[in-house]
């Protein structure tokens, strides 16, 4: 595929999970995009080209935000500033233009509908705080299996930690059992 045809893919992609999330909860913003993208690509298989290497809130790629700001140039999404005690945050909404952006990519998202609709319904009721640790766990599970590398879930949860130590032993071990029951990970011995 040509890069053109892929930018265009993914500036559908991430303009449908933002109709998706509109209608599920309304809160999608830049770390929401960036996270639900991972997951899209890394666990559904969906071919969006991006390069995501681990970062300080978990796996990142700028293409993404570039791909963001993009669609909100087109006006396919709106993209606002949203100021709150302690800091402040994005607030991406679908635009006017949003359904001429997916038009540029019909079969594109026809072909990966199922996989749109799943990452929504999976993850888009997680706060920022915990796409990222739901990121990180997978971002963590992938490069173990890359290694073809299996591990207990004490020595998983102690790889995580030291990734992401503002995360209790708890949180992780929770989140990390939940993706294990939605058979979502690969590395760690049952």
């Amino acid at each position: 595929m040509n890069t053109n045809g892929m930018r265009w893919d993914r500036l559908a992609a991430i303009t449908d999970v933002a109709e998706r999330m509109a209608q599920q909860s309304g809160d999608f913003g830049r770390t929401a995009a960036m996270k639900l993208m991972y997951l899209l690509q890394t666990i559904k298989g969906v071919p969006l080209g991006y390069n995501f290497t681990l970062y300080a809130y978990g796996p990142f790629d700028s293409t993404v935000l570039d791909d963001v700001s993009y669609a909100a140039s087109l006006q396919a999404l709106s993209e606002k500033v949203i100021y709150f005690s302690g800091g402040y945050g994005y607030d991406i909404r679908p635009s006017d233009n949003a359904g001429q952006v997916k038009a540029k990519a019909g079969d594109f998202l026809k072909e990966h509908q199922d996989s749109f609709a799943w990452v929504v319904n999976e993850f888009g009721k997680y706060s920022a705080s915990d796409l990222e640790l739901i990121s990180t766990i997978v971002y963590a599970d992938r490069e173990l299996e890359s290694k073809k590398t299996q591990v207990d879930l004490d020595a998983f949860i102690a790889r995580v930690r030291k990734i992401k130590p503002h995360f209790t032993e708890e949180q992780v071990k929770r989140r990390t059992q939940e993706l294990q029951k939605k058979e979502l990970l690969k590395s760690i011995l049952n």
